[in-house]
C-alpha cells in the first residue's frame, strides 16, 4: 500500500509541474515569446512520458490492493485519487484555453492574410471550429 501511495502522489507532483508548465505556456502565449515555447513542449512531453509511466505502476499496484482487500477501498486511496483527478481536470481545462489562444491567433493572421490578399469573407482554415468563438486574445491581454 506504501507504494500505492508514493505512486499517487509522485503523479501529482508530475501534475502540478504539468499544470505550471501549462500557465508558463499560457503566458508566453499572450505575451508573443514563441521562443520559449519549443524547450515547454519538451519539458512537457518529459512530464507527460514520466505521468504514463506513474499510471502503469499505479494500475499494477492498483490492482494487487483491489485483489487482496476486496472492494472495499482505503479513506487515503480515495483522497488520493481525488486530488489526481482535480489535477487533471485543471491540467486539461488550462491546455484547453491554451489551444483557444493559439486557435485565436491563427483566426487573426488569417484574416489579415485575407484582407491583404483581397479575400472576401473566406471562412478560416484552422481547427475544426472556424467561427469566432471570442474576440482576439493577441489584441486584448488577458490578466
Amino acid at each position: 500500500m506504501d507504494e500505492l501511495k508514493k505512486a499517487y502522489d509522485k503523479e501529482a507532483r508530475l501534475l502540478e509541474d504539468l499544470c505550471a508548465c501549462l500557465a508558463q505556456e499560457r503566458e508566453c502565449l499572450i505575451n508573443g515569446m514563441v521562443g520559449e515555447l519549443w524547450p515547454l513542449r519538451e519539458k512537457k512531453e518529459k512530464i507527460c512520458e514520466r505521468l504514463d509511466q506513474e499510471e502503469k505502476v499505479i494500475r499494477k499496484q492498483l490492482k494487487e490492493i483491489l485483489a487482496s482487500s476486496g472492494k472495499d477501498r482505503p479513506q487515503w486511496l480515495i483522497l488520493c485519487r481525488k486530488r489526481n483527478r482535480k489535477l487533471k481536470l485543471q491540467a486539461a481545462s488550462r491546455n484547453a484555453e491554451n489551444m483557444e489562444i493559439v486557435r485565436d491567433v491563427l483566426d487573426f493572421i488569417d484574416g489579415l492574410v485575407g484582407v491583404i490578399a483581397g479575400g472576401q469573407g473566406e471562412p478560416s482554415g484552422y481547427g475544426g471550429n472556424t467561427r469566432m468563438t471570442s474576440r482576439p486574445r493577441i489584441l486584448f491581454r488577458e490578466a
